[in-house]
């Protein structure tokens, strides 16, 4: 299999149309769904217009993640919002294999894609939204390097379902 970035244990390769189902399956899942800010089930057809307008005009770079070992493959991370004059993007990642879920898999992988969003595509800050609640993202995303945007807030829903969208930023930085 060919590799974009490859570490100890993962891999992440280029996603293709080809992965549209694996995809919605992963994005649909209820442990990702419930993290995620726009928790709409996706379609096959929301995907496919995903990697038209967003994905094939470079307003998105978008990887699957996959364990070395074997080859399964179990996630995704994306950069959207790609700003090449500002050097800016937005970071996104789920584990959809709910089986590779906290063994260290998405932290090695956010750290390759961290490797490669500030040497090979260039930007200069990554920005990302998490959900107050998800405690577990917000731990690797300071692993990583992200930092809290202090003051800067937003919420989602309303009443007693009301929760709190936290935005975190990573600078480049030399240790990458």
């Amino acid at each position: 299999m060919e590799y974009l970035m490859k570490g100890e244990r993962v891999y992440l390769r280029e996603m293709t149309v080809d992965d549209t189902d694996k995809i919605v399956s992963w994005r649909n899942a209820p442990h990702v769904m419930e993290n995620f800010i726009y928790r709409i089930p996706l379609t096959r057809e929301d995907h496919l217009n995903w990697i038209k307008t967003k994905v094939e005009t470079g307003l998105v770079r978008q990887f699957v993640i996959g364990r070395i070992e074997d080859g399964r493959e179990f996630g995704s991370i994306y950069f959207r919002d790609i700003d090449n004059e500002a050097h800016t993007c937005e970071f996104g990642i789920f584990i959809g294999d709910l089986e590779m879920a906290g063994k260290g898999y998405g932290y090695e992988a956010q750290m390759l894609s961290m490797h490669f969003v500030f040497t090979e595509m260039q930007m200069e800050k990554v920005e990302l939204r998490v959900l107050e609640k998800n405690k577990a993202a917000i731990h690797n995303y300071e692993k990583c390097g992200f930092k809290l945007i202090e003051d800067k807030a937003e919420y989602l829903g309303e009443g007693k379902a009301r929760e709190k969208i936290l935005f975190m930023e990573c600078e480049r930085y030399d240790n990458i």
